[in-house]
């Protein structure tokens, strides 16, 4: 890794690792109501404005990236692609 890259570290209440060939992880933080997606390509991308009920269907969901496509892609949900950016845990 270049010593001079910055990395910005994203705490989450929830963090799961589901069964999936794209995807690595998905986050959800309760303060912010943002839903985190990191795929196995090194991606990590934020939604905005996700409900609490939203991503527990899609951490619930039989396949994580249809539900993803299928809901919060075709809804609209405002997205960003976060550049060295790494996903944690929140301690307590």
């Amino acid at each position: 890794m270049d010593s001079g890259m910055v990395i910005t570290r994203v705490e989450v209440s929830e963090l799961v690792e589901p069964e999936s060939s794209n995807i690595v992880a998905i986050g959800y933080d309760d303060d912010s109501q943002k839903a985190f997606v990191a795929f196995k390509n090194g991606t990590l991308y934020q939604y905005l404005d996700v409900k609490r009920e939203l991503f527990d269907d899609l951490r619930d969901a039989k396949s994580v990236g249809k539900h993803l496509q299928g809901v919060f892609l075709k809804e609209g949900f405002s997205y960003e692609k976060l550049e060295r950016t790494e996903i944690y845990l929140k301690e307590e």
